[in-house]
């Protein structure tokens, strides 16, 4: 009886101290590893040891406590297995920070790119493997030749019977190892386009344009061509081709086309687009348009914005996209289908600007039928520095100049602001004073819009102010970027939200 009771306050001890002692390691080490992801730059490369840490406390508790009590054969026992379990938890600590300074080393050479999955399986299997046999020949005393032999063997036999699963494995390691792409690239491999999704130890995923999985052999990409249009950077330039008559001018048809790249939504101001005359069919002249965009996957998009731009504008100009001869609706007077195409291609103009992004459909065809386009000759001035505002302008056509002093003789601020640049914000939603001079620096077209028009659709939606508001903020941070390294105008300086919303409603008298 009394041996009993021995027994059970031995294991009442045990339980205890094993609680107390794995509470009081829990409470340092969360101290340490908090401390540590607030002070590495790779917080996830901490949390991948948080498991085995706790393990290691876990263990490390039990075995302390089996030290503490004194007995039978039982807790012998139970001390050695704790021993052991502590060894292989010290193992599984050491793998996971190898592993770990392993990624945070490759994070460190490439800061914008994520260590491979393959990579990090193949790293981590050879860790545990040569962990094993370590383990079975120094812990356990195991000769591992035999195991050793046998293993090679088995590599041979599994070679010769998987050589196919074998060459996707290395293929898909070297490609890897090459750093040719990463997970959320656009690449273009043999016939198939898209963006790589997963990259397996046999197979690459990439998902098309029509949103569908290619599963492609890591063999069959490792043979073929690929072209990452990610790499070095997002930055893609594209070429789009347009025919038009051999009749048709090739200067004035250069210039209709570079303006309606420029007008398009997704081209990128930084990179001005390029028409030039590539070759002549017969009664048609092919022409290039060169553009760049910020990611290869809005290419068909923008493409298609520029292609029915194109359209309209060669034929509001006489020309027509298939033939280029002068249209006679058109150069004959016909004013319903002269005006039908300005609201068509005022509505693909009002779609395209950053300040109309959140307008709903209707709000667009409201804009697009009541939009203005006005010419203005060279020299003339469109507004003056001081003056109260109440439009909103976009070049269409030719190039404006923006004075910061009155004036001819004044200090040019941004020359040259071409087909696609817009200004006049502030002065539509808030009736601000003009912070500079404008001045046709060749004949040019606009396309206006004004506060009365803005007062109608105000009033029929009152919800349009705010988001207006919100809107405004995002183009000031785009004209800012348009004007770095120039001197600030009133323009740009920076409005909070709620007075600009208050601005707009006392402009307006929104109730």
């Amino acid at each position: 009886m009394a041996a009993e009771h021995s027994i059970f306050v031995r294991w009442i001890i045990f339980l205890g101290a094993s609680l107390g002692i794995y509470l009081a390691l829990r409470a340092v080490a969360t101290i340490i590893l908090r401390f540590l992801k607030g002070m590495s730059e790779q917080p996830e490369a901490v949390s991948a040891v948080s498991l085995p840490i706790h393990t290691l406390i876990i263990t490390a508790a039990l075995h302390i406590s089996l030290n503490l009590v004194r007995g039978g054969y039982e807790v012998i026992l139970v001390n050695e297995v704790s021993k052991t379990l502590l060894f292989l938890a010290m193992v599984w600590l050491a793998i996971r920070m190898v592993s770990a300074l392993i990624y945070a080393t490759y994070i460190s050479q490439a800061p914008d790119s994520r260590m491979p999955d393959l990579i990090q399986k193949v790293i981590t299997g050879f860790l545990y493997a040569a962990s094993g046999l370590a383990i079975l020949h120094f812990y356990f005393a195991v000769d591992v030749t035999g195991i050793l032999v046998a293993g090679a063997v088995v590599a041979i036999v599994g070679g010769i019977a998987f050589q196919d699963s074998l060459r996707d494995f290395f293929a898909g390691i070297t490609l890897n190892l090459d750093d040719t792409y990463h997970i959320g690239d656009m690449v273009k491999v043999a016939d198939f386009v898209g963006e790589v999704v997963d990259t397996g130890s046999r197979t690459t995923k990439i998902r098309s344009a029509y949103n569908d999985y290619v599963t492609l052999p890591n063999k069959a990409i490792a043979n073929a061509p690929i072209i990452n249009f990610s790499s070095p950077e997002d930055l893609h330039r594209s070429v789009v081709s347009v025919p038009v008559s051999i009749s048709a001018p090739p200067g004035e048809v250069c210039r209709i086309l570079a303006g309606s790249a420029r007008l398009a939504r997704g081209v990128l101001w930084q990179n001005r687009p390029v028409a030039r005359l590539k070759e002549v069919h017969g009664k048609h002249a092919v022409y290039t348009i060169e553009f760049w965009i910020d990611h290869y996957g809005d290419n068909a998009r923008v493409e298609d914005r520029i292609l029915q731009l194109c359209w309209y504008r060669l034929k509001r100009y006489g020309f027509a996209l298939d033939s280029g001869e002068p249209l006679p609706l058109l150069a004959g007077g016909a004013d319903n289908d002269a005006q039908r195409l300005r609201k068509e291609e005022s509505l693909l103009l009002v779609e395209g600007m950053l300040l109309f992004n959140t307008l709903e459909m209707d709000e667009m065809h409201f804009l697009a039928e009541n939009a203005r386009f006005e010419t203005r000759a060279q020299g003339e001035v469109i507004f003056s520095k001081g003056k109260s505002g109440d439009c909103f302008y976009l070049i269409t056509r030719g190039v404006i100049h923006i004075l910061l002093e009155g004036g001819q003789e004044g200090e040019v601020i941004l020359e040259g602001m071409g087909p696609g640049w817009s200004f006049g914000e502030l002065a539509l939603l808030t009736g601000e004073p003009w912070p500079y001079d404008a001045v046709a620096g060749t004949d040019s077209e606009l396309l206006v819009l004004d506060k009365e028009m803005f007062q109608l659709l105000l009033e029929r939606k009152p919800d349009l102010a705010q988001r207006l508001s919100e809107r405004v903020a995002e183009v000031q941070h785009r004209d800012r970027n348009a004007f770095r390294g120039l001197q600030k105008t009133a323009e740009e300086t920076p409005h909070n939200e709620e007075n600009l919303l208050t601005k707009i409603s006392d402009f307006f008298e929104l109730v």
